[in-house]
């Protein structure tokens, strides 16, 4: 994908969709979503990357990252995921009634 482009795939059971942003030159910002249902996941992924690439080629990329886009955490930053630190621990009370 073009550079800048953010983007987020999900899949739940028969359903594929990909959706994000591509800064382009003369349109700005350019947000889709494509979202497919059938059998075919595996085929839908590849369908969509087709789209967008046919996309990309017609509305030319940006040539700088929007600052709206651009990340804003310290460069290199990652959370902990799976870190003890980031969970909290709940107690429910029982209800006796």
């Amino acid at each position: 994908m073009p550079y800048a482009t953010v983007m987020k795939t999900g899949t739940l059971r028969d359903v594929s969709a990909l959706a994000g942003v591509i800064p382009t030159r003369d349109r700005g910002l350019v947000w889709f979503a494509i979202i497919n249902r059938g059998p075919q996941v595996s085929a839908f992924r590849t369908n969509q990357d087709q789209l967008l690439q046919s996309i990309v080629k017609q509305l030319e990329v940006a040539p700088h990252i929007p600052s709206t886009i651009t990340p804003h955490s310290p460069k290199y930053f990652s959370p902990e995921l799976g870190a003890a630190s980031r969970n909290d621990i709940l107690l429910l009370a029982k209800n006796n009634s």
